[in-house]
């Protein structure tokens, strides 16, 4: 894996709060293979379009984790409280 994918996996294995990615996507209102397509889908490297920002947010919401960390690798991977 490579970037953001690599990043966004790390951060849903280590704060998903539900049992499952399948949960997650639920609670995140995404389709049940979204987060596995995002993990294993290595043309997301290279897209110029992703696996869309809003998508991405509302995972990292539930996670508390930050947007710009999953995205960049800039900051702390926790998202600030305020």
């Amino acid at each position: 894996m490579n970037g953001f994918r690599n990043r966004f996996r790390q951060v849903v294995d280590e704060f998903n709060p539900f049992r499952s990615y399948r949960a997650l996507s639920a609670e995140a209102q995404l389709g049940e293979k979204t987060l596995v397509n995002i993990f294993t889908n290595d043309k997301f490297d290279t897209s110029m379009t992703g696996p869309g920002v809003f998508t991405l947010a509302r995972v990292c919401k539930i996670l508390g984790v930050s947007l710009d960390y999953v995205v960049w690798g800039n900051s702390d991977h926790v998202a600030d409280s305020a």
